[in-house]
């Protein structure tokens, strides 16, 4: 195990919330998933959908 110390106003972890934020409400929380794995397909799906069209900030 290797432990890595994250400062807790790390800047990286607003643009991580804000992914988590960005996939919930496009994705996840309208939907009704019957298992883990669906799910877990879902995200997935979204993810790759979201690669292929990358978009500047």
């Amino acid at each position: 195990m290797h432990l890595h110390f994250t400062p807790v106003g790390s800047s990286w972890i607003n643009q991580i919330e804000t992914w988590f934020g960005i996939i919930t409400r496009q994705s996840i929380r309208r939907g009704t998933f019957t298992s883990v794995t669906i799910l877990i397909k879902q995200i997935r799906d979204y993810i790759d959908d979201w690669n292929s069209d990358p978009k500047s900030s």
